[in-house]
């Protein structure tokens, strides 16, 4: 599971509802089952993109936020955690899993599922 950390909060990629990923895997082309952020800079903003909306940003606020994010911002914002059963196969990018604080696992989020901005409202990958 990709922890995104977002504006002090940490959202799990395990709470996207399954319209989130439809719509993460529509945005990106890539399937929800291989999508990594810190490998697709597509898969990145659409990550950041529902983690923004799921913590309760509008659709605007989520276009400005994405023009504005650097690599820096990307490499930062994600870090993979194992699952409990697959925590044998370990990363897929060959680093150990970090501890988080702030995370959302059993707290309702924000906001639901809506659709990722428009591509022309943000920065083309």
């Amino acid at each position: 599971m990709w922890l995104i950390h977002i504006d002090g909060q940490t959202v799990e990629s395990d709470d996207f509802l399954i319209e989130d990923l439809e719509q993460i895997e529509k945005a990106t082309g890539v399937p929800w089952s291989i999508s990594n952020p810190l490998k697709e800079i597509k898969v990145a903003k659409a990550f950041l993109a529902t983690a923004m909306l799921r913590i309760g940003k509008s659709n605007e606020e989520v276009a400005a936020a994405l023009k504005t994010v650097t690599l820096g911002t990307i490499k930062n914002a994600f870090d993979y955690k194992p699952d409990d059963a697959a925590s044998e196969g370990g990363d897929p990018l060959g680093r150990s899993a970090k501890t988080t604080r702030g995370s959302s696992r059993g707290r309702p989020l924000k906001g639901g599922s809506r659709p990722l901005p428009d591509e022309s409202e943000s920065v083309t990958s």
